[in-house]
């Protein structure tokens, strides 16, 4: 009995050490997976530490492939972006930058890994760009000078990402807009040089008409053809100027308040004159104290323009609405109705187009020019406005022109 208790704490010791070793070498060979063919091979007794080894091992080996899989879609990935021509950077949740390719160091002065975690609104110092950077509405791309080549004008379109990351695309547009500086100034000089020789034929053409006799009744018809076309060309010189300067000269700013309910009942008065005959009716819905910021002359272009519009297609004995009412968030709507033909579903989004015609033939047949509705709708971007459609064929359509809060005068 004697020497039952030292054995005893012996075989206990010698156990607790034999353990300890064992999970020594288990600890020798997470760190060095190659060492599990020789612990397993050399003893055989490792039991259910050895099956432990073995699952680890292939848990492991898995997740290093997997990470070399990942690592080499990264890899492939950050090529593909560099390679192109467009400008790419990825920004972190805190507005850091964690990656960019090339193209963004070259068109706005973003490179990786220099700008590394740095803030890009520290890198891009642009007050045009950090108010973009910092609004949560990229609906619509931003236009911007190129911080480092002023010459490039540049369209930047940015995205959020998982966690409040964002992805920024950079394209070189500078092309793009000579090329429609150019149309824009071509439009503008053929219409003036356009101008002047009609000017001289529609004056002999009522020269003509003002000497004809009962003799030479025969020409009366063509020569009136002849003034009808005349004109009707006359009106698309006046709106293609017009429209061109819409496009190319930047908005003054010297706005001032638009009376729109008075303009909205001198405009039904006009309506009426010209729509003598055809029975019509004019119906005026407007709240005269409230006014509009902006420019009196493009204001009452786009307004007419609708009005005219409404009494073109609403037919024989039709009723044109003009209304003018402030709205819930402050805005305010200016509208025009009418109860004519209505306009299929698929060509309202395009209306807004230059010379797009829902029906060629009747468009010709009322003197349209094509590019009323172009007119509004530039009217609109320069006031911070929307132009709305809604229309339903065989019950009419209705045209609004929608304000900001920040447009309108209360009074």
């Amino acid at each position: 009995m004697g020497y039952m208790l030292p054995a005893m704490l012996t075989g206990c010791l010698c156990f607790v050490a034999d353990h300890l070793w064992r999970m020594h070498r288990l600890r020798r060979w997470l760190e060095n997976t190659a060492a599990l063919t020789d612990l397993a091979e050399a003893d055989k007794r490792v039991g259910m530490v050895r099956e432990v080894a073995l699952d680890y091992s292939r848990l492991r080996s898995r997740y290093e492939e997997q990470h070399r899989r990942l690592g080499a879609a990264e890899t492939y990935l950050q090529e593909a972006a560099s390679s192109l021509s467009d400008g790419v950077i990825v920004v972190g949740g805190g507005g850091e930058l964690t990656w960019a390719n090339g193209s963004a160091k070259k068109l706005i002065g973003v490179s990786f890994p220099g700008h590394y975690k740095k803030l890009l609104v520290n890198v891009i110092v642009d007050q045009k760009f950090i108010d973009y950077f910092n609004q949560c509405d990229f609906s619509e791309p931003l236009e911007m000078v190129s911080p480092t080549t002023p010459h490039l004008t540049l369209s930047l379109s940015m995205t959020f990402f998982g966690a409040g990351n964002r992805l920024i695309f950079i394209r070189d547009i500078s092309k793009v807009r000579h090329l429609e500086k150019m149309r824009q100034d071509f439009i503008g000089n053929m219409s003036h040089e356009l101008r002047t020789p009609l000017t001289v034929i529609k004056g002999y053409l009522e020269v003509i008409d003002m000497h004809l006799d009962s003799e030479s009744s025969r020409w009366r018809r063509p020569i009136t053809q002849m003034q009808e076309q005349a004109e009707r060309m006359e009106n698309l010189i006046t709106d293609l100027m017009w429209l061109s300067r819409l496009e190319s000269v930047p908005q003054e700013d010297s706005d001032v308040a638009v009376a729109v309910a008075a303009t909205a009942r001198e405009m039904a008065e006009e309506a009426s004159i010209h729509a003598a005959g055809q029975g019509k009716s004019f119906v005026i819905e407007v709240e005269d104290s409230i006014q509009l910021t902006g420019q009196f002359k493009e204001l009452r272009s786009a307004f007419n323009n609708l009005v005219v519009n409404a009494c073109k297609y609403s037919g024989e004995d039709g009723q044109v609405t003009i209304s003018w009412r402030g709205n819930s968030d402050g805005g305010a709507t200016f509208s025009v109705s009418d109860n004519g033909f209505g306009i299929a579903q698929h060509h309202l989004s395009r209306l807004t187009e230059r010379f797009y015609r829902v029906d060629t033939s009747r468009s010709i047949a009322t003197g349209g020019t094509g590019l009323g509705l172009a007119i509004v709708k530039h009217v609109m971007m320069r006031h911070d406005a929307e132009l709305t459609i809604n229309s339903e064929e065989g019950v009419g359509s209705t045209f609004s022109c929608v304000f900001p809060p920040s447009r309108v005068v209360r009074g």
